[in-house]
This record gives structure tokens, sequence and C-alpha cells, in this order.
């Protein structure tokens, strides 16, 4: 997932983007409470290209609560991200200014 996220960052920046729809409707967040913590406050720290003020909606399948604790874990580290389970909605976020 990292790869992923330093490369659209870095494509991002490069493009002048700074806000992204990420589609995990396909993907469960099956990792351990721990490795979240770490995700949020050690490894997407260490990537410079990840822009902390870019604007991100992820969009998860209605009823799947299994992403919440890595959004509460990615604000407080600073990396503000919001979930949602409404394409619409999403896209909403992203288009606020």
């Amino acid at each position: 997932m990292m790869n992923y996220i330093v490369e659209a960052h870095a494509l991002g920046d490069k493009m002048g983007v700074k806000r992204y729809l990420v589609d995990v409707t396909e993907a469960r967040n099956v990792d351990s409470a721990v490795k979240n913590y770490e995700f949020a406050y050690s490894d997407i720290k260490k990537a410079d290209t990840v822009n902390p003020k870019a604007r991100v909606a992820a969009l998860v399948c209605p009823g799947d609560h299994s992403h919440d604790f890595i959004e509460t874990v990615l604000y407080n580290a600073g990396q503000p991200i919001k979930i949602f389970d409404d394409l619409s909605k999403a896209q909403e976020y992203l288009r606020v200014k």
C-alpha cells in the first residue's frame, strides 16, 4: 500500500494535485492495531513525497468498519483522511475548498 501512496503523491506533486479519492471497497483492513499505528506514525512519515496537507477521501463498502481505526490514527498523526461509504459524499468532500 505504501508504494501506491508514495507514487500517487509524487505524481500529484508534479501535476499540482492535492486531493485524492482512494477506492478500498474491495480491500478490508486486516492489519493489527499496532501495524496501523506504526503505519501512521512511522512508515508514512518516512515517505517524504506524502503531502500531509493533501485531502484524502477513502471509499469503503457500506458496513465495512475495518478502516475506522486507521482513519483515526492517520488523522491524529497529521495525515488527515476521511472515510465514506457513499461515492457522491466522498466527491463532495474533495470539492470543498
